[in-house]
């Protein structure tokens, strides 16, 4: 797969969604400025030996900050916990990418997606608590991973370098997929509440035609 294609695919349908089917004006306005100015961010990078920086990342980081603020003290720290796992995930399967053959077969990018939402999903219920958790997660995998590489010899540090489309793929995908999978858990739970609803008040009404 082409690395960044994944994150240029997504931000170009959510500019798509906001200018057709987001009615409020200013909430469609902030949602492009916000995609546009990622797009141009995403074109500044800076390369050091082991890893290549984009800016684009600062709004996703912004975005984590963002919903860190919706969080109890019991979230924030469970939020964290759970980050742990997912830097975790992110560490080890961009690490196994350069040594093992099996990554010829499977996406490192859709490995690491996969695995975090199923982290995600399991142990968090909150859509804040969740993007802060990924977010956080993400950025100390790539950290792990910096750290590793500085430590390792010349040779290595030439095999493994970071691209920053991978990550932001990653990022972007993981993002996408946890707010989506949080809206369909609410509707669901809005859905059976309202099927709850009917089958009780039908249930009285028989009741009380019985009497």
């Amino acid at each position: 797969m082409i690395e960044g294609a994944i994150f240029f695919w997504i931000i170009w349908l959510t500019i798509i969604y906001s200018f057709f089917l987001i009615d409020n004006k200013t909430r469609r306005a902030q949602l492009l400025l916000v995609c546009f100015l990622t797009i141009m961010c995403s074109s500044v990078t800076y390369s050091s030996s082991v890893i290549e920086w984009n800016l684009a990342w600062g709004t996703f980081l912004l975005v984590g900050l963002y919903t860190m603020r919706n969080l109890s003290l019991g979230g924030k720290l469970k939020g964290y916990v759970i980050s742990l796992f997912i830097a975790y995930l992110f560490f080890s399967i961009h690490k196994a990418v350069y040594f093992e053959p099996v990554w010829l077969i499977l996406s490192p990018q859709w490995s690491i997606i996969v695995l975090s939402l199923v982290v995600l999903i399991i142990f968090l219920n909150d859509v804040y608590c969740r993007v802060f958790s990924l977010t956080l997660g993400l950025f100390q995998g790539l950290i792990l991973s910096f750290l590793s590489q500085i430590m390792a010899n010349g040779q290595e540090v030439q095999i493994v370098m970071t691209n920053s489309l991978f990550f932001l793929d990653v990022l972007t995908a993981l993002m996408v997929l946890v707010v989506l999978w949080s809206y369909a858990e609410q509707v669901t739970k809005k859905f059976k509440g309202q099927l709850m609803a009917r089958q009780g008040s039908y249930t009285s009404s028989k009741t009380n035609v019985n009497v």
